[in-house]
């Protein structure tokens, strides 16, 4: 700028070609009546800087805020606009002097552009130009289930679900290619399939405005095999856990006229609560048990209850082997699907043979208190030399012993070699006394805890060869218990 000389009113006009920092001096030499006088002016050309602290790309959500921010480097800034999409937007906030700000919300997915406009108080102005803003798509979201499980056996009834999380199309379920249900936020098919294989199931939704499209897929495994837990039973689930039954005995020997109690475990590993229907008792007569819960309304996940059932088996009962079959139904509160259980307890009832053993152990006591009351007796040898009082009521001890055993182990082989081949043995529960045994009471013993002598016996008049008789008759029992011996040892290896 160069200068400029005038008497009165100065006008300068002048181009700046490039910004900076410039000044201005007028001024006045001065005369006879005034003094000299100048003036000096500064201003720029220099446009305000800014900075941009928003990004450019988003990706689109609900309800979402998108916010643009511009920090501006100036004394002060006098008129700042916002051009978004070539619309002006006035509503423009700010936290100070420099820093500006502006907002939307629910902005779709999609290509934008904006610019700022700033001009400062020296009427410097400047532009961000237009700068590219894009929001994209959301990829949706939702979630592939199946109840009971991804493997079922053949029949077993089963539902593939397909609920949407997010997302603005239709919801579309597909099996093995084809369409098999749609909706706005699930798709589910219930199918019992009656065949194997392998069925692909696909849930997806195609591209929307704001969203992309998007598949998930899993394989339902359909086989014959049947899945047999533990406990025993059938299973149309083998989904993650179980439910079971557990007895407390699996085998069980019981008299008849006994009584006894044992538990059932019911056990729920699975995800879901079961309703267990129905439980029930079978392969033994109705009168000999008692459960004391016939259903459970609810058994929660992770959780056992017992199920207690109380065997009272008759004076009367039929001795022989039994099963006893413990059967649980189940019904998923989550799926509906049913679930059946069933465990076996293997029951043995034996005749009571309690009072026939007592009478062999008392008998057997009842000969040696006789023999100890012979007080030459001082050893085995001895024995031979016991008064003769005594010797035919050692003798008939004896015999009455060996007769007692030949008739016990007699009556059980015949009932153990009766049930092996299938016949019903009714038990004779009247059994008349030993005849030997009658015959110690006529020589004033009598059967009690021990045999004990309530009277001096009787001089028997027993000759020498009616004591070989008795002697004779022992040898021949003996020889009669060791065949029924022999017999029973062949009736156990034929039951085993």
């Amino acid at each position: 700028m160069s200068d400029t000389t005038s008497s009165s009113l100065l006008n300068n006009t002048a181009t700046l070609t490039s910004s900076g920092y410039y000044s201005l001096t007028g001024y006045w030499a001065g005369n006879e009546n005034y003094t000299s006088a100048e003036t000096t002016y500064y201003f720029d050309t220099i446009a305000p800087t800014y900075s941009l602290t928003s990004a450019n790309i988003s990706e689109y959500d609900v309800n979402k805020t998108y916010s643009f921010n511009i920090t501006v480097f100036a004394a002060t800034v006098s008129s700042l606009t916002l051009e978004f999409n070539n619309t002006t937007r006035s509503d423009i906030g700010n936290s100070s002097d420099t820093y500006f700000w502006w907002s939307i919300s629910d902005l779709p997915a999609g290509n934008y552009t904006y610019r700022w406009n700033i001009t400062n108080d020296l009427g410097n102005m400047t532009t961000t130009g237009n700068i590219n803003y894009n929001v994209t798509k959301k990829t949706p979201s939702f979630v592939l289930t199946v109840s009971p499980s991804w493997s079922v056996n053949t029949g077993t009834s089963t539902t593939v679900n397909c609920s949407k999380i997010n997302g603005e199309d239709i919801v579309r379920l597909n099996k093995s290619g084809t369409t098999v249900n749609t909706g706005s936020y699930f798709a589910f098919e219930t199918t019992t399939q009656l065949t194997d294989g392998t069925f692909t199931y696909v849930c997806w939704m195609a591209e929307s405005q704001n969203y992309t499209s998007y598949s998930t897929s899993n394989n339902l495994v359909v086989s014959s095999g049947t899945f047999v837990p533990s406990s025993g039973g059938t299973d149309n689930t083998t989904t993650t856990g179980q439910f079971t039954i557990t007895p407390s005995e699996t085998n069980l020997t019981m008299n008849v006229g006994s009584s006894r109690v044992i538990s059932f475990t019911l056990s729920n590993t699975l995800d879901n609560d079961i309703n267990v229907t129905s439980i029930t008792i079978s392969g033994i007569n109705s009168t000999w048990y008692a459960l004391d819960k016939t259903a459970i309304s609810r058994l929660n996940d992770g959780t056992t209850e017992k199920v207690r059932m109380t065997l009272n088996i008759p004076a009367d009962a039929e001795a022989g082997d039994y099963q006893i079959k413990f059967k649980a139904i189940g019904k998923n509160l989550f799926s509906g699907a049913t679930m059946t259980r069933e465990t076996t307890v293997y029951l043995t009832v034996n005749s009571n043979l309690t009072n026939e053993t007592e009478t062999v152990e008392e008998a057997a006591i009842t000969a040696e208190e006789i023999a100890a009351e012979n007080e030459t007796a001082s050893n085995v040898t001895g024995f031979l030399n016991i008064n003769s009082e005594y010797i035919p009521y050692m003798i008939l001890a004896l015999g009455t012993v060996l007769s007692t055993v030949i008739f016990l182990k007699r009556d059980l082989i015949t009932h153990n070699l009766m049930g092996i081949v299938g016949v019903k043995i009714v038990k004779d529960t009247k059994k008349k006394k030993i005849s030997r045994l009658a015959s110690l009471k006529n020589f004033g013993y009598k059967l009690s805890e021990n045999f004990t002598k309530t009277k001096e016996p009787k001089k028997l008049d027993l000759k020498e060869e009616k004591v070989h008789d008795l002697e004779t008759e022992i040898k021949r029992d003996m020889k009669e218990l060791e065949n029924i011996l022999e017999a029973e040892k062949k009736v156990k290896k034929k039951r085993k």
